[in-house]
């Protein structure tokens, strides 16, 4: 969701252009479960993308990023060749650990790659609200990314004159 005057408890993240810059902002939930912050991180970037020059706020448009986020987590292609044949929540489980998404979102996945209907779905999702631990430290169900990037372009910046205590404070 793009803030344009919400309220910051309203959301997991959300995004802006700050002269010129896209920034994504994660607020204090983002540890609650590891699944759905990088859901919520990949939809803002799909706004970022998509939606830069609007502050517009509608259905279509949140659906829009939803839709991004999934194909950006879980590309088609990727998904037709690692989703099970028929509904298999264990099975689910072990790929959403993989690839760092929730059994939800690849139950999500294989309606929209036509591995199963509306129906069983529903019923996918009622079984797994049933057997969903919410005690469960959900941050050891994905290792997560490890930025590559972002050590180089630290290194890059110091060999320009910009110490690590320069680049916070920037």
């Amino acid at each position: 969701m793009i803030i344009c005057g919400s309220v910051i408890a309203d959301v997991d993240a959300f995004s802006v252009v700050i002269v010129d810059r896209p920034i994504i902002t994660t607020t204090p939930r983002r540890t609650e479960n590891v699944f759905k912050h990088r859901f919520s991180i990949a939809h803002e970037i799909g706004h970022l993308l998509l939606h830069a020059d609007t502050c517009e706020h509608s259905a279509a448009i949140e659906k829009e990023a939803d839709e991004f986020a999934a194909a950006f987590l879980t590309p088609a292609a990727s998904m037709d060749a690692a989703l099970p044949q028929r509904l298999d929540l264990a099975a689910l489980d072990r790929l959403g650990r993989t690839w760092g998404v929730s059994p939800h979102s690849l139950v999500r996945r294989m309606v929209e790659r036509g591995r199963t209907t509306e129906s069983s779905a529903r019923r996918a999702y009622q079984r797994l609200a049933m057997v969903n631990d919410s005690s469960a430290d959900p941050s050891s169900a994905y290792p997560g990314e490890v930025p590559t990037l972002l050590k180089k372009a630290a290194e890059l910046a110091g060999d320009h004159g910009a110490s690590m205590p320069v680049l916070a404070e920037a």
